[in-house]
């Protein structure tokens, strides 16, 4: 498989996040399957307003992998690997998801994903 990386840098308003929905929607209309796509942002809002821009005319499937935020992902990995403490402290959520994504045990779909968009990093 070959590994292409798009780093888009531009000021506020200039369509950032509008090119990364292309590329989403490019790739759903292209047949990739919405569970090796993710999307990642930095507020809820703006994972929220990314869903709603993606919208339901271009054929969304309902199980997309997922689009919200680093501290949801974070989460998530932490607790599909069974790793998430009882007591989740917000200043090691990320450290410790990234760590275990070094190790094997890892949530099965990390290995299944090809496009991993991030706005705003």
């Amino acid at each position: 498989m070959t590994t292409k990386i798009s780093r888009i840098l531009a000021g506020p308003g200039a369509g950032k996040t509008r090119l990364l929905l292309q590329a989403l929607r490019d790739r759903l209309t292209a047949g990739v399957p919405t569970i090796a796509m993710l999307g990642v942002t930095f507020t809820r809002r703006a994972a929220r307003e990314m869903l709603a821009r993606l919208g339901s005319s271009h054929a969304m499937d309902p199980r997309f992998t997922w689009i919200g935020t680093f501290h949801q992902l974070a989460r998530r990995i932490l607790h599909e690997s069974k790793a998430l403490p009882d007591k989740v402290n917000l200043d090691r959520l990320i450290p410790d998801a990234t760590a275990l994504l070094t190790t094997p045990g890892g949530p099965p779909w990390i290995g299944a994903l090809q496009f991993i968009a991030v706005d705003e990093a």
